[in-house]
């Protein structure tokens, strides 16, 4: 693969879609770029590039391939637990502190909508006939159009719900229709608390005074200096009440022993270490336990040290 030519074609991303992708991580993009490349029949970067350049509708096409995102309804359960266990409930205690009736929360990267919804189903759940005293507001940001249309529509596809439990498919029933055409739509009330736009955390100002930020679905595409860079710009959002959380309380240690001990096996398999140990590197560093661990994982490592590797953060948390 010329790495002359993969740089090409991310400077005509930038001069089409304004997006810098500079700072992404090279082998994740080669590969989404690589789907494209097949697609179309090129034979490599160089002929993808030139194609590119006359098949300006495939654009549209090479950014749903970079902006894939993982998502879906109550994604990852163990996850979910925890914030309706024990990040909901310290919120609201937060709130009756402050005597504040605003609840501002972010899921950022949030592609279609799913993580969004899900948490304002567990907050409305939470909160119970006192839901209606708060002034609720969750925002999904993207640079994902497409997807941010379906999230605008709240109509999603009875398919993306067949990985819920009996209790979580419930949960969306009671707060959605069934349209009758394999298609459920999130009743009026509840888009008016969502607010879903354009906005790239990477260049963009942050938007400010939230309780909680969400980003699960954005580390995996950063290098080490954007993953840091980003984590200061969300400083100034809200990362206090999410650093809080992680470090204080022991929240961020259950969500790592979920995260290790039931995705990583899937994740290696698929040869993906670099999403195993990227989301969790950045906040881990202040940890002595692990830093370690985390200067070999900075090496170029194979598939099975990272196996390795992830496995002995899992080890670590379960002795905590």
């Amino acid at each position: 693969m010329s790495d002359e030519y993969f740089k090409k074609i991310l400077d005509l991303v930038k001069q089409e879609r304004n997006l810098d992708l500079s700072q992404y991580r090279d082998k994740l993009l080669q590969r989404r770029v690589m789907t494209r490349v097949r697609a179309t029949k090129r034979d490599d970067f160089e002929h993808y590039h030139a194609h590119l350049k006359v098949h300006q509708e495939e654009i549209d096409s090479l950014m749903d391939a970079l902006t894939i995102n993982v998502t879906e309804f109550f994604r990852d359960p163990h996850v979910f637990d925890v914030i309706e266990k024990r990040v909901l409930p310290d919120l609201m205690q937060r709130k009756k502190r402050l005597n504040s009736d605003y609840i501002r929360v972010w899921s950022c990267a949030c592609s279609s909508g799913e993580e969004a919804y899900s948490i304002l189903m567990l907050l409305s759940e939470h909160l119970g006939p006192r839901f209606s005293k708060y002034r609720v507001k969750i925002f999904g940001t993207d640079i994902d159009s497409g997807a941010l249309s379906t999230a605008k529509t709240g109509v999603y596809e009875h398919s993306s719900m067949i990985k819920l439990s009996e209790e979580k498919r419930a949960l969306i029933e009671k707060y959605a229709y069934d349209m009758g055409n394999k298609k459920y739509w999130f009743r009026e009330e509840l888009p008016s608390y969502m607010n879903f736009k354009f906005h790239d955390v990477t260049a963009d100002v942050p938007l400010e005074v939230m309780d909680i930020v969400f980003c699960r679905n954005l580390f995996i595409y950063f290098d080490r200096v954007l993953q840091s860079q980003v984590l200061q710009r969300l400083h100034g959002a809200a990362y206090e009440v999410i650093r809080n959380h992680l470090e204080d309380e022991g929240v961020f240690d259950e969500l790592l022993q979920g995260v290790c001990s039931r995705q990583v096996q899937q994740q290696i398999a698929r040869g993906q270490y670099a999403e195993v140990i990227a989301p969790i590197a950045e906040l881990l560093r202040r940890d002595s336990r692990f830093q370690e661990l985390l200067a070999r994982a900075d090496q170029s490592i194979g598939v099975d040290e990272a196996a390795t590797i992830a496995m002995s953060i899992g080890e670590i948390l379960g002795r905590s």
